[in-house]
């Protein structure tokens, strides 16, 4: 008796497809931007993003008022998240990013079709 397997066609190259970092997992690298003006690059998943929000810089000597948090889901333990700081115009560039994504990623389940597969 013959199995029909039905699998996307695209789903395999959406999956494969990485900015940086091990396959099938999608990657956003990003400038992070503390209160006293240090910097720095971070990577992470983008399905791991949990939220983006408004912090205020209230310390002496602080170079920026504001800045914005963003909070990941940590890959190491659970129930836990990351903290990166970063500026207003970066939290954009992510958040587009991502916008990128999603569209991306329902563009691709949209317009997969099945491959049947027949197993003897």
């Amino acid at each position: 008796m013959k199995k029909v397997i039905y699998a996307l066609l695209l789903m395999s190259a959406l999956f494969s497809f990485v900015h940086v970092g091990f396959a099938g997992q999608y990657q956003v690298t990003f400038k992070t931007t503390e209160c006293n003006g240090d910097m720095g690059y971070a990577t992470v998943e983008v399905d791991r993003i949990h939220k983006i929000e408004t912090i205020s810089c209230d310390e002496a000597g602080a170079v920026f008022k504001k800045l914005k948090q963003l909070i990941v889901k940590s890959a190491n333990l659970p129930n836990s998240f990351d903290v990166f700081t970063i500026t207003e115009n970066e939290a954009l560039r992510i958040q587009k990013e991502i916008e990128s994504y999603m569209k991306a990623k329902k563009g691709i389940l949209k317009k997969g079709k099945p491959l049947i597969l027949l197993e003897d």
